[in-house]
């Protein structure tokens, strides 16, 4: 059907009479033949015009009619998600399997963070829930301040093994730990208050010997026993960043960039873990730390915080910073709205 301007010209050509025999009659045939193929010619690409415009025409029609059927399906999967999403306990998650509370008819304008609620009893996170779980600010800055008092963090390990490439890679998240004994039980659970809806299970108890060595006043070693209350949280990658920060070869360091992690609230909660209340000031407890992280340390509470500290050897190797009784005064304001008030008189309150 397609037949060009040349092709035309060649066919009109051919059905010409010779050249000596033209006469009148002839020349009016000419004039009808050209007229006539001309005429096919433009004939044929009409054709073809009014045939790709009803060819477009029955695939607009069909594309609305797919619309149609698929605003008619979306709402009838409408109706049906909305009874899924209505459900009184939980909903399921696509792609996973794992159950999460149902907050969809949470309407409230809150601070993000604020209204987290306890997973205890959860099954075990997918990857993908794992991925989506953050530390608000607040929640982040207690985990700040209890790393640098009495929690720590536990990595496990798990080796992941790739089918297609047939290949394992070590994948790790870590937990924070946290303990903490039975006489400061109601700061204990202000702090599982906070972290409760990262944790998988209750805190346990969790007995602990210590051997004192013998000395002038006993003359053999003693073996004390303790009991501790003990929370650990899920293994997610929110911590991990944590652990990448405050852990090189498993040992635990101060961060470079503890200038602008610490903040009152992990101040509040370092001094009321590690913290000692010495007449006349206060003394934090750091012999976990190595001499330079502490002076560190120092820098960061005397420019950020305006505090007059300085590092004091607790025993030999073994060093606290301690905060004069000038300081006591700016730090009460700056630490206690964020404390229990069992930990109150650490600050001289």
């Amino acid at each position: 059907m397609n037949i060009t301007l040349n092709k035309l010209k060649k066919l009109v050509l051919i059905s010409l009479p010779s050249i000596n025999n033209l006469n009148n009659n002839n020349i009016i045939n000419i004039f009808i033949i050209i007229w006539l193929f001309y005429g096919l010619f433009f004939l044929i690409i009409d054709i073809q015009l009014i045939g790709s415009v009803i060819l477009n025409l029955i695939k607009i029609n069909i594309a609305e009619s797919n619309i149609l059927i698929t605003i008619k399906l979306y709402t009838q999967n409408l109706n049906l998600s909305n009874q899924l999403l209505n459900l009184k306990l939980c909903t399921i998650i696509p792609v996973t399997k794992t159950k999460i509370l149902n907050n969809n008819t949470e309407k409230r304008i809150v601070v993000w963070g604020s209204n987290l609620e306890l997973t205890i009893g959860l099954k075990r996170y997918t990857n993908i829930i794992r991925q989506m779980i953050t530390l608000p600010s607040y929640q982040f800055s207690v985990a700040i301040g209890l790393i640098l008092s009495d929690g720590w963090l536990e990595v496990n390990r798990n080796v992941k093994k790739n089918k297609l490439k047939k290949s394992s890679t070590l994948v790790y998240n870590a937990s924070l730990c946290f303990s903490q004994s039975f006489d400061k039980f109601e700061y204990f659970f202000f702090v599982f208050n906070i972290l409760g809806s990262y944790c998988a299970s209750l805190p346990f108890s969790r007995k602990r010997s210590i051997i004192f060595p013998a000395s002038a006043k006993q003359s053999q070693p003693e073996t004390k026993i303790y009991y501790n209350l003990t929370l650990k949280t899920r293994a997610l990658p929110c911590f991990t960043e944590l652990y990448k920060l405050f852990y090189i070869n498993n040992i635990k360091v101060v961060p470079k960039n503890i200038f602008y992690l610490l903040n009152a609230v992990a101040l509040a909660h370092w001094i009321a873990g590690d913290g000692q209340y010495r007449k006349p000031g206060l003394m934090l407890c750091t012999h976990s730390f190595s001499a330079s992280d502490i002076q560190q340390l120092v820098i960061v509470l005397t420019i950020k915080f305006d505090l007059n500290c300085r590092v004091r050897e607790l025993k030999p190797g073994q060093y606290g910073i301690y905060i004069s009784a000038k300081s006591i005064p700016t730090l009460q304001k700056i630490v206690a709205p964020y404390m229990t008030p069992s930990m109150l008189y650490k600050i001289h309150l």
